[in-house]
């Protein structure tokens, strides 16, 4: 794969797969049209002037381009731009097709691996999408939080087992990006759809140092500690929020939290 091949499927890496056109685009497409005049064959250049076409959702564009790339070079070379126009467009099968053969000849490619769990769980290839993205989170260098997310609540949506697998899963999501309220939110959460009301009041007292000044943190808490019966230290953490909230502006917001608070004290008694 030569340079500017490597340049395009490094863009992809950095917009991402559902990435937004942003006011460099056209710019950049009128760059690649003029060298175009020179080379107007070069694959590597019709595939960059194709991905970013898919970009700015210039679909028969990207498919002229990356097709006409596809005949002056070679399938596997393109198919991840491929991919993800078709991924983009809706066309699942498709998608899928040239990302299998991209994986083929690229197999160690994380942001493959990520376009083909987003296409197949789209077209409701639910093992493929579970397994796809589990390899993209194992071989990622730095995966973002929200891809831990996405397989999470896919895995959860699967039962009972798939619940527990998910909670496995964000917890390996902690131990290799660290601890990201993000992913500990939602492990908590699940904790709870399995009746685990301790694990749940650990996790998100794990939290403390992060969110622990904040008036949602304290409230969330509260309501963890009613469920598991710690009627005293529920008490203790309203009184704590009360005084946090007497002491910030008012606000329409913070009013309705101001109830809220007060409907949860009358339960406690």
């Amino acid at each position: 794969m030569n340079i500017l091949v490597a340049v395009s499927l490094a863009a992809v890496l950095l917009y991402g797969t559902t990435a937004s056109a942003h006011p460099g685009d056209h710019h950049s497409v009128e760059e690649l049209d003029a060298l175009l005049i020179d080379n107007p064959t070069e694959a590597s250049l019709l595939i960059a002037r194709g991905a970013l076409h898919t970009r700015l959702g210039h679909w028969d564009e990207a498919e002229q381009d990356l097709l006409q790339a596809q005949d002056a070079s070679d399938e596997a070379t393109v198919a991840f731009e491929l991919a993800n126009l078709y991924y983009r467009t809706g066309s699942y099968r498709k998608s899928l097709a040239y990302i299998n053969h991209f994986i083929d000849a690229n197999p160690q490619y994380p942001p493959a691996f990520l376009l083909r769990a987003r296409t197949a769980e789209a077209s409701q290839q639910i093992d493929t999408a579970i397994n796809s993205y589990r390899t993209y989170l194992d071989i990622a260098q730095a995966p973002h939080p929200g891809d831990y997310l996405a397989s999470a609540e896919l895995l959860a949506s699967t039962g009972t087992e798939g619940i527990v697998g998910a909670i496995e899963l964000l917890d390996a999501g902690i131990k290799k990006i660290g601890l990201t309220p993000q992913l500990q939110r939602y492990a908590m959460q699940l904790e709870l759809k399995r009746e685990q009301k301790e694990n749940a009041i650990t996790r998100w007292q794990s939290l403390e140092d992060q969110l622990g000044n904040t008036l949602q943190y304290k409230i969330t808490l509260a309501r963890l500690l009613i469920l598991a019966n710690k009627i005293n230290e529920a008490k203790t953490i309203l009184v704590l929020a009360k005084l946090q909230l007497s002491n910030m502006r008012s606000t329409p917001a913070r009013i309705s939290l101001g109830m809220e608070l007060a409907r949860m004290e009358r339960r406690l008694e």
